[in-house]
């Protein structure tokens, strides 16, 4: 094989490599135009090294026989159509240019030149041809006369005719040149108007392929003709076919990496194939032909063999060797965001390690817009707190958001269909949904179902795509996994929200919890003969039940004990609120009636009805051994003398916070050495324990009888003890328990 023929097999590569990509672009969408305006100039493109290959093949052949190189051969001028058709590419391409929407014989007039072109080197770029054709020879005197000026007639327009080609071919690269202008400035003002980042991007690359082809170009044709530098017919027309295959390669680029055209990741794996078997077959030729040539001339006479040796080595290496160069290939050109396998790994990262639920909006919208090319993006949610569904504002567009409801028909229809849905197959079964109605108004074209568990989370809404295109297979299936993947990770966020929520609260309780040991006694009262002794603990982290003790203004003990309704943090807040009532009255009066009646008046003024308390309080005179007490519907304190004899501490009146206008009584006792008073809170006689029986009063009277010979604070610890063990098996929730005793001795 020699070079030329070398050259040959590589037009003929570049030529097939053109018109298979053009005939996939049209075969991926004929109905749409960019789509047929650039399948017909890749067909164009590939003409030109067509052309060229047959010119290596056909035309020597030709000379050695001494055939006339018939006209039509003429008509690889053909390729030159490439450059009324670059004009129309960017008249449509990123934008469809408004001169090409308002006056459609543009797309025709613009073709004329290049037709007359075409015309005029195809049928009168060969005069001796026409001369040849119109020659007659007459032997008549007469006839020979006219036929003699007709022969001159017709050599006198030969020679104009081949004046004109001539010149018009050594201008009309000039003509093609400012075709090439004009498309550039046509791309550069579309590219102004687009403000998606890939479609820039996708826009950038075919200017610079053309920039490039138009630079090599000028050298190729323009050059000879301003310089006098003259190229060989050979290198003139590799120049013109790599030229063509920059520009036309910038297009096939950016339609492989940049998805440009939509193209399908399939078929956009095909021309990546198609161009990996282009190089592995051209480098197999280009290497078998040298190294036949370098065998020849060492042996000094053709051989086949070695042919033969190389077709086996190739039966054996072409397949890995294609296999890695086509890897190679495709991770250069296709992985990035044209892949579908890139961007759901994207999204599987990405949505994986975002919690915040406005950073997973913000990702989502992103996605769809750069990556899909979706022109607007609008995300529906459901608010569990209102439930309700929320149509999200999108930034930079002044609908705010808005709120529908759960019962929306469109909810119900877009969940049997667990897919996505165009919003024009929805107008036809859903009647009377205002989001339906909303998003087609904002020009929304379909939605996207979110579902968790078989419930509604929401939906996606999509309007067109920025390219016009319509969703295709790939597009869909991307939606889908969007959709999946975005539940779980609104879920996710959702518990991470409320674990952020709950570990707050925990703070806030044990801080709650901190301040409300601070409300309680730092040490209890104590003399030489009498001791108290103490304990408390809430159910919760807070607690209800409260007990205290002060100086009362005749130098007495001041003792309460209390139980607020409820639990938690609410029934805390009124601990203290009730203290500091309690406090204050105790330092403005000697009556315990009239203490408890403001209180309770002022708690029933200032909380709900359903707050109230149940309350014990006495006033203890160390001194002369007595006990003023009065009873607030609390449970009865138990007094316990030496001998085992017991009495209930009754006298006093209703709880406290349900009736402003409640009256109190208040008792005396006289206590002595040995006696014991029990206080106590219903978490004590109410405790739970197996098959939800209650400790009861009966027992804690029974226990409080048989160790009354203890100490206030032994007999305190046993109790609870007791209390504690009784309800250990319990699956009930117990009360907040509290429990004071105080001891004579």
């Amino acid at each position: 094989m020699n070079y030329q023929l070398l050259i040959g097999v590589i037009y003929l590569i570049f030529a097939a490599l053109l018109i298979f990509t053009s005939a996939i672009i049209f075969r991926e969408n004929p109905h749409r135009r960019l789509n047929r305006v650039t399948s017909l100039l890749l067909g164009f493109a590939g003409l030109a090294p067509l052309f060229a290959a047959l010119g290596i093949f056909i035309r020597p052949a030709q000379e050695s026989l001494g055939m006339i190189v018939p006209f039509y051969q003429n008509l690889s001028f053909l390729w030159e159509l490439f450059f009324p058709q670059l004009v129309l590419f960017s008249l449509v391409f990123p934008a469809e240019n408004p001169l090409i929407t308002t006056n459609s014989r543009i797309k025709y007039l613009i073709f004329i030149p290049h037709l007359f072109h075409i015309a005029l080197v195809t049928f009168f770029a060969e005069t001796e041809n026409l001369i040849a054709l119109l020659s007659v020879d007459s032997q008549v005197a007469f006839f020979g006369w006219v036929t003699d000026r007709f022969v001159f007639f017709v050599k006198f327009v030969a020679a104009f005719l081949e004046f004109l080609v001539r010149l018009h071919l050594q201008t009309f690269a000039a003509i093609n040149l400012v075709y090439i202008v004009i498309a550039l400035i046509l791309l550069y003002r579309g590219l102004r108007t687009v403000t998606n980042k890939r479609l820039k991007t996708q826009t950038l690359i075919v200017i610079w392929g053309i920039q490039s082809a138009m630079g090599l170009y000028m050298i190729a044709y323009l050059l000879p003709n301003l310089t006098g530098v003259q190229f060989s017919g050979n290198i003139q027309v590799a120049i013109g076919v790599i030229a063509l295959a920059i520009g036309s390669g910038s297009i096939i680029y950016a339609i492989i990496r940049y998805q440009f055209l939509d193209v399908r990741l399939i078929v956009r794996q095909s021309v990546v194939y198609t161009i990996t078997s282009a190089i592995i077959v051209g480098s197999y030729l280009l290497i078998i032909s040298q190294f036949s040539r370098m065998i020849e001339e060492f042996l000094g006479r053709e051989t086949g063999i070695v042919q033969v040796a190389f077709i086996i080595l190739a039966l054996i290496f072409f397949q890995p060797i294609i296999t890695r160069v086509d890897n190679l290939i495709r991770k250069f050109f296709i992985k990035g965001r044209a892949d579908i396998r890139y961007v759901t790994e994207e999204i599987s990262r990405e949505l994986s390690s975002i919690i915040e639920p406005e950073q997973l909006q913000a990702f989502v919208i992103r996605i769809l817009r750069e990556d899909m090319l979706v022109e607007k993006v609008r995300l529906c949610l459901k608010d569990e707190k209102k439930q309700q569904f929320v149509l999200l504002a999108q930034r930079g567009e002044p609908e705010p958001d808005l709120h529908f409801s759960t019962d929306d028909p469109l909810f119900a229809e877009i969940l049997s269909r667990g897919r996505p849905v165009f919003i024009d197959e929805l107008k036809l079964l859903v009647k009377d949904s205002n989001l339906l109605e909303r998003l087609e108004y904002n020009g929304y074209q379909g939605v996207v179902p979110l579902i968790n568990r078989g419930q509604m989370e929401g939906l996606i809404a999509l309007s067109n795509k920025i390219s016009g295109y319509n969703y295709n297979y790939e597009d869909i299936t991307t939606l889908n996994i969007i959709a999946n993947q975005l539940v779980v990770a609104l879920s996710n966020a959702r518990l991470y929200q409320e674990s952020l929520e709950k570990q707050q609260l925990e703070r806030e309780l044990t801080l709650a919890r901190q301040i409300q040991l601070d409300l309680l006694p730092k040490s209890l009262p104590s003399g030489e003969d009498f001791q108290f002794s103490a304990y408390t603990r809430p159910s919760r982290y807070v607690g209800g039940d409260f007990y205290d003790f002060f100086k009362t203004r005749r130098d007495s003990i001041g003792i309460v004990i209390a139980d607020v309704s409820g639990k938690g943090m609410p029934a805390a807040l009124m601990v203290s609120q009730i203290q500091a009532m309690l406090r204050s009255e105790v330092r403005n009066t000697d009556s315990l009636v009239k203490i408890l009646e403001n209180v309770n008046y002022l708690m029933a003024t200032t909380t709900s009805s359903e707050k109230f308390v149940t309350l014990f309080y006495a006033e203890f005179d160390p001194q002369n051994k007595t006990l003023r007490y009065s009873n607030a519907g609390h449970n009865y304190p138990v007094v316990v003398s030496s001998d085992g004899e017991c009495r209930f501490l009754e006298e006093g009146g209703l709880l406290m916070g349900a009736f402003e206008n409640a009256k109190y009584k208040s008792d005396q006792i006289e206590l002595k050495s040995g006696d014991l008073i029990f206080f106590y809170t219903d978490g004590v006689n109410e405790a739970h324990g197996q098959s939800d029986e209650q400790f009861g009063e009966e027992r804690l009277l029974e226990m409080i009888k048989a160790f009354r010979e203890m100490s206030a604070d032994e007999l305190t610890k046993k109790i609870v003890a007791e209390v504690e063990r009784f309800s250990t098996d319990s699956d009930l929730q117990q009360d907040d328990m509290t429990v004071l005793t105080l001891k004579l001795t």
